[in-house]
């Protein structure tokens, strides 16, 4: 999980932030600050062939760089170290989770990166024993595990929408109410 988080922010500091922007078409070199070209010194030689969504990427990515702190470049230098290293087999798959992940309902995301935060916050070597646990479970145990999680999910989420349905209908009888209409079926 923990890696999980760190590639999920890497996408969120270097690539998604392109998809809020629309490319700009024909962005030079010359377009860009000296800081900007200085951190992105080694697509220089590409950079007219690049695609113009991937140039607007690099350039959100290079203003990212800059204001980060010392400590935040190296961690982030070292999680993209990590990212190359991946396979694209691997890489596909991390991307279709953290595509899964921002289409929850922030709620749901909320609480998964706080179970995260309290996971973090655990000794390391209880961690370590967590993860062992998990890793010697059999695929089938592990498989039954995150089912019973996702039913768990559904079910609060219907509870929600019950506690939504309800609310609305009282909300509908106080509106009427007020409005001194007669009762009428919901």
């Amino acid at each position: 999980m923990k890696t999980f988080v760190a590639y999920c922010l890497l996408l969120v500091f270097f690539i998604l932030p392109a998809l809020v922007f629309s490319a700009e078409k024909g962005m030079s070199w010359a377009d860009l600050t000296e800081n900007e070209q200085r951190i992105l010194k080694p697509f220089k030689s590409d950079w007219d062939q690049l695609p113009a969504i991937r140039r607007k990427r690099l350039k959100i990515g290079a203003k990212r760089w800059e204001s980060m702190s010392p400590a935040q470049r190296r961690r982030a230098a070292k999680q993209l170290k990590r990212w190359k290293k991946l396979s694209q087999k691997k890489r596909a798959e991390i991307r279709q989770s953290f595509d899964l992940f921002r289409k929850l309902p922030e709620k749901e995301r909320s609480r998964i990166l706080s179970q995260e935060e309290r996971f973090k916050s655990l000794p390391l070597e209880r961690r370590r024993a967590l993860r062992e646990q998990w890793e010697k479970l059999p695929d089938e145990r592990r498989r039954d595990i995150r089912n019973r999680l996702k039913h768990n999910r559904r079910r609060h989420k219907r509870s929600d929408l019950r506690e939504r349905r309800s609310r609305d209908r009282l909300e509908r009888r106080l509106n009427r109410a007020e409005r001194g209409e007669k009762r009428r079926r919901d």
